[in-house]
């Protein structure tokens, strides 16, 4: 039963991970100017996906966060 509860409960994230996240992403935003709306457009993701990233509720994992990181850099 724990090994089915671990697969579907997925990777843990830690507050420091997601608050990191979160400052990188209103950082990026505010810096271009962007709108909420505006930026989910740019990174091709749900506006609530976004909304939920900068309240430190969700972030994306793995490759996804990598490529958001690199989109976000330039």
């Amino acid at each position: 039963m724990s090994t089915i509860l671990n697969q579907r409960m997925g990777k843990r994230v830690t507050k420091k991970s997601k608050r990191e996240f979160m400052e990188a992403l209103k950082g990026w935003r505010s810096d271009n100017g962007f709108s909420q709306s505006q930026a989910a457009e740019r990174l091709g993701v749900p506006l609530k996906t976004l909304q939920n990233w900068e309240i430190a509720r969700t972030k994306p994992q793995g490759f996804a966060e990598s490529a958001l990181l690199k989109i976000m850099a330039k």
